[in-house]
């Protein structure tokens, strides 16, 4: 979390470091730039893996379930498609409503939706640095 940016000013670390530096300016602005730049990179690095949660997220779930198609298996198990469901509700109502369509959860339909899902959201991913 990006402590420095949320309080608008010096962290609890930044004023221990100011009391630890006293005396000597140079230290105090270094540390205080070091704590920063630190603070900016995690803020970074959870941005990125926002980003990609959703991608990664799908992954899992197409894993999961051409795991059941290799196994010969006809539906999908409903705490596996709830997780997606809940998923594609928020991203995509049209998918989700392909995946709900009809009363058979079928693999193959699934795996399809999924399928769908990761090419909108692979676009996304390529413009991220």
């Amino acid at each position: 979390m990006c402590l420095t940016r949320l309080r608008g000013g010096r962290s609890t670390q930044d004023r221990i470091l100011c009391r630890i530096a006293r005396g000597t300016p140079l230290i105090e602005e270094a540390n205080i730039s070091i704590r920063r730049a630190d603070d900016a990179a995690l803020c970074r690095r959870d941005a990125l893996l926002e980003h990609r949660r959703p991608v990664r997220l799908l992954d899992a779930w197409l894993s999961q379930v051409e795991t059941l198609v290799e196994r010969n298996e006809p539906i999908v198990p409903e705490p596996l498609l709830g997780q997606i469901a809940a998923f594609l509700w928020r991203e995509d109502p049209l998918l989700y409503r392909r995946l709900r369509k009809g009363r058979k959860l079928e693999v193959l339909r699934v795996l399809d939706v999924l399928f769908e899902a990761e090419e909108q959201f692979l676009p996304g991913m390529a413009r991220t640095p």
